[in-house]
């Protein structure tokens, strides 16, 4: 009974960082179409999501991070079967297909 009860638990916790996670990178997401990277700020993008911004250093290290996870998630949806080309180059197209 125990172990279920943990294994429960623990299930409902990764839900809970699943969760926190996809809500900081669609706030994340917005804000940097709305702003730019530079003028936005840790804080206001837990304030979008309605959770604490100290939840970006855990899941995504830095802004930094977090930016890559946005672009990597825009990739992932992107419909397009061409090679994305490395660096600035291929993260416009990417950002190009999904906000236009």
């Amino acid at each position: 009974m125990v172990q279920a009860k943990s294994a429960t638990t623990s299930r409902r916790m990764n839900e809970i960082g699943d969760e926190s996670r996809q809500r900081l990178l669609d706030a994340a997401e917005e804000l940097f179409l709305e702003k730019g990277f530079e003028a936005t700020t840790v804080v206001e993008i837990g304030k979008r999501a309605g959770i604490s911004h100290g939840s970006i250093p855990w899941h995504f290290g830095n802004k930094s991070g977090l930016l890559y996870s946005v672009a990597m998630r825009m990739f992932d949806r992107s419909s397009s079967t061409e090679p994305i080309t490395a660096g600035q180059l291929g993260f416009n197209r990417i950002w190009r297909e999904h906000t236009y």
